[in-house]
């Protein structure tokens, strides 16, 4: 029970920025440079509910700077500014999360339909708190929805904006969160995305992001 409290406990201070860390043991080599970063949930509450999923908590991005030798590492932490944060933080859960329905559990066919309507009409939640892929010159947090993707400034962890998977295409509203880079060159990523169409069919369609 301590051990899953602490994995679902929420960070509650403010943005961090480019401040510096002390090595507590040991030293970082000379030869380890470069930044370190991480995507994750780091809050799970919306009001009085409380997220089931570590895919459901809102996304927390965390840099840490090397420079190798006797240079404190410098740490940057910042929440991704979605829709679903902007919610949470208001004191709702706004959007259906992976394992954390709008409806408490026991709300019956009714919140069952709620939520499967957001699905269809595309409009499912934006808390990209999965993977962090590196697209042109920017970072681009994402999870599995379309309206997840979001760029992301590398040196301030600063949300730019969404990033749309295809221009003027209907994919769908769900995808992966793993794209890969694509073999032709050019810094674009291929991934595959599943338009959902219940009850007849659902259709899945290979794509790429230039």
């Amino acid at each position: 029970r301590t051990a899953r409290h602490a994995a679902f406990a929420s960070y509650r201070g403010e943005a961090v920025s480019d401040a510096s860390m002390e090595v507590v043991r040991g030293a970082v080599p000379d030869w380890l440079r470069g930044a370190y970063l991480r995507n994750g949930p780091g809050l799970f509450e919306a009001g009085e509910r409380r997220l089931r999923h570590w895919f459901d908590g809102y996304a927390l991005l965390t840099r840490v700077q090397l420079s190798g030798g006797e240079t404190p590492p410098r740490l940057t932490t910042r929440f991704v500014e979605t829709d679903a944060l902007t919610a949470a933080r208001a004191g709702s859960l706004g959007y259906a999360e992976f394992q954390t329905p709008l409806s408490e559990p026991g709300g019956g066919v009714a919140g069952a339909l709620r939520s499967l309507a957001a699905l269809a009409a595309g409009d499912p939640t934006d808390n990209c708190c999965v993977n962090l892929v590196r697209h042109g010159g920017d970072l681009v947090a994402m999870t599995e929805t379309q309206r997840s993707w979001r760029a992301i400034d590398p040196a301030t962890l600063k949300s730019r904006g969404r990033v749309p998977w295809a221009a003027g295409s209907r994919l769908g509203v769900l995808g992966t969160a793993h794209p890969h880079p694509d073999p032709a060159g050019g810094g674009g990523l291929i991934n595959v995305a599943t338009d959902i169409n219940p009850p007849f069919f659902s259709s899945y369609q290979v794509y790429t992001v230039s």
